[in-house]
């Protein structure tokens, strides 16, 4: 006769609950325990069904010894999960994702292109974290903690007039050596207008640590705030409103000259008129 429960998966599986892998290792290290029949996933979240023989094994012993295993694979495997930044398109998360799985220690890396994040199980025993990350940034792209990410400032856009931008390509140049500074989320350099336009994090970059960028790279740059935009609005709705009221005044004195000139000639006209009926 065997007695089947349903055991709690431990807590060092269970926060990594995600990972099938971990799963299976404990259901593999469980079915080697002398007097288990069965082991299946329960349709309740992180927990297991046992099927087991009383006669060989006591539920007490079965727990005890899925809280060791449990240890052991927490102590074995690291999971680790972060965002990806400047990641343009699907074949770029596919192979930085072969990329880091093919790193020496690390079992499995899932990257999710849509949500920008990564997701990896490797052997600390066999490769540093250090190693994985390194790979990412080799790769050109940036990685934050999703802790960090929660709590990261929103972005702040500044607009700067530049000078001595000779060329377009002086001007993508610009544009890329800035893209490449952490806090800044997105560069545009209007040639034409040479007007530079940053979408930064004021908490990682300010507009000084830009300006500095700007005139490392061999140019200078102005700070356009919103105040010289309101100055400027300001300047241009004051010679409106003198143009306005100069063409009101214009009209106004038009139309008193025209009014004048119709009464004088209306008694001229009356005696041209008088004058030709009596001859």
């Amino acid at each position: 006769m065997f007695d089947k429960k349903t055991i709690n998966i431990p807590l060092s599986i269970a926060t990594h609950a995600e990972c099938f892998n971990c799963t299976t290792r404990l259901i593999d290290d469980i079915k080697r325990l002398k007097g288990v029949q069965t082991v299946e996933v329960a349709n309740e979240p992180c927990r297991l069904d046992i099927t087991y023989d009383p006669n060989f094994t006591s539920l007490e012993s079965i727990e005890s010894y899925i809280i060791r295993q449990g240890l052991r694979i927490k102590s074995h495997y690291d999971h680790r999960h972060y965002i990806i930044e400047h990641l343009d398109c699907p074949d770029c998360a596919l192979k930085l994702e072969q990329r880091i799985s093919k790193i020496e220690g690390v079992t499995w890396a899932s990257l999710n292109f849509a949500t920008s994040t990564i997701w990896f199980e490797y052997e600390p025993d066999v490769t540093p974290l250090e190693t994985i990350l390194s790979c990412i940034t080799n790769a050109g792209y940036r990685y934050i903690e999703p802790a960090i990410a929660q709590v990261k400032h929103e972005p702040t856009v500044s607009v700067f007039k530049l000078e001595g931008l000779d060329c377009p390509e002086c001007a993508v140049k610009l544009r890329n050596r800035l893209a490449q500074c952490e806090g800044i989320e997105h560069v545009e350099v209007n040639f034409p207008a040479a007007k530079l336009t940053v979408r930064h994090d004021l908490s990682v970059i300010n507009r000084s640590d830009i300006l500095r960028v700007v005139s490392e790279a061999g140019y200078s740059a102005l700070v356009q705030t919103s105040e010289d935009k309101s100055a400027a609005r300001g300047f241009f709705h004051i010679a409106n409103q003198r143009l306005v009221l100069t063409v009101v005044s214009a009209v106004f004195i038009f139309c008193g000259f025209f009014i004048s000139l119709l009464n004088f000639s209306i008694p001229v006209l009356s005696y041209r008129l008088s004058s030709f009926s009596l001859v």
